[in-house]
């Protein structure tokens, strides 16, 4: 349901919700550590949340299946802290 993806030599990870995808909350759980993925869209403004809760977990990269998406309208926060990232439109949502 949540479209779960983790590659920790890639230090990849990726959530692609099929369901309730206007507000979207899971944990997941890996190797290193576990955490929360929250994702809320609005018209205006998309607020990703990604938490870890235990251990850790070094990413480079995050995918997430969201359509229609404008990166000037999408917030990222990392333990609840906005962070800068690069974006890049995919043809299966960004990274």
């Amino acid at each position: 349901m949540s479209g779960f993806y983790y590659s920790a030599p890639k230090k990849t990870i990726g959530f692609s919700p099929r369901i309730n995808q206007k507000e979207f909350k899971t944990f997941f759980s890996v190797a290193s550590g576990w955490g929360f993925y929250n994702q809320r869209i609005k018209k205006n403004k998309t607020d990703i949340k990604l938490g870890v809760k235990y251990g850790s977990l070094g990413l480079k990269k995050i995918h997430l299946d969201i359509k229609g998406i404008k990166s000037k309208n999408l917030i990222i926060k990392l333990s609840d802290k906005p962070i800068s990232a690069k974006i890049e439109k995919k043809e299966k949502g960004i990274v």
